[in-house]
């Protein structure tokens, strides 16, 4: 039996502008990978994180028919404090709220703003998101619960 063989779209365009590399696609979709300071420049490795990131990191969606996911952490200990690397690849657009070696606060409600799979762990890291300082914070799936939705922000 012959296994189907499945087609992705290869970029229109790319951009290598700096710590930035973009890729523009036929849809009218963008993804964005930045290099951090300690980052070799390596055009080739920023073409393929940020062709598999179009592809693969944005498997896991989190809202659905218009409204938000509110979470309550329920394990501090499960937050990846230190994850830069995993922050830029996966959640680029969010780096600017994030801070290093901070901890979001137990038994606090966050906005869950996505999940993607540790690489090492096998497990689903998500990024959630303080409503009042817009301070974001990545956390294995197992610190969190559910507690509601909400009309979206």
């Amino acid at each position: 039996m012959e296994k189907s063989k499945k087609t992705v779209e290869l970029p229109e365009k790319w951009i290598f502008n700096g710590k930035a590399t973009i890729l523009l696609f036929k849809d009218g979709t963008k993804t964005v990978v930045k290099r951090t300071e300690s980052d070799e420049y390596n055009p080739r490795l920023a073409f393929l994180t940020a062709f598999f990131q179009h592809y693969l990191a944005n498997l896991e969606t989190v809202e659905a028919n218009g409204e938000s996911i509110i979470v309550k952490v329920t394990d501090c200990g499960k937050t990846y404090s230190t994850y830069k690397k995993f922050m830029n690849i996966c959640f680029p657009e969010y780096e600017k709220n994030w801070k290093n070696n901070e901890s979001p606060k137990e038994g606090k409600e966050y906005k869950l703003i996505g999940k993607r799979k540790h690489e090492v762990f096998n497990e689903l890291v998500a990024l959630i998101q303080d409503k009042k300082t817009k301070q974001v914070y990545l956390i294995g799936e197992k610190g969190i619960k559910e507690v509601k939705k909400n009309a979206k922000d």
